[in-house]
């Protein structure tokens, strides 16, 4: 047996055991790095296939916006406006003279307001500094 771990068979049979290791251990991580990569592949994927029925439906909804009849409807029942061809007539209500008028709006201040800190209220409390800003 001395004899073998010492010829050159035992060396080269050593090496070639060390360089399979080396090549199955190469393997086996190209393996995993693989396998991750199909995962990431699969969820690109199936994000692609979500976006393109996203982008579709998104132009189904322009298509119908930009067309005729929704564009009546808005211009109808929100826009107030009637169609010329039609007896149809706007009907604007008339403004009571004897009504109460809307209270008017409050006036902007005119002058510009200065921001207090904090430690001046304090300085003011204790001390009845009546000259805060």
């Amino acid at each position: 047996m001395l004899d073998f771990i010492r010829s050159g068979r035992f060396v080269i049979i050593l090496v070639v055991v060390v360089v399979l290791v080396l090549l199955v251990m190469g393997f086996n991580n190209r393996v995993m790095e693989m396998r991750l990569l199909s995962n990431e592949a699969q969820r690109v994927e199936e994000r692609v296939f979500s976006l393109k029925h996203t982008k579709a439906y998104l132009e189904t909804q322009i298509a119908y916006a930009t067309s005729q009849p929704p564009v009546e409807q808005y211009a109808l029942e929100e826009g107030r406006m009637v169609r010329e061809s039609e007896d149809d007539r706007l009907i604007v209500p008339l403004v009571d003279p004897n009504a109460t008028p809307a209270p008017p709006k409050p006036a902007e201040p005119t002058e510009e307001l200065q921001r207090v800190e904090n430690w001046q209220v304090w300085v003011a409390l204790f001390f009845g500094d009546q000259n805060l800003p």
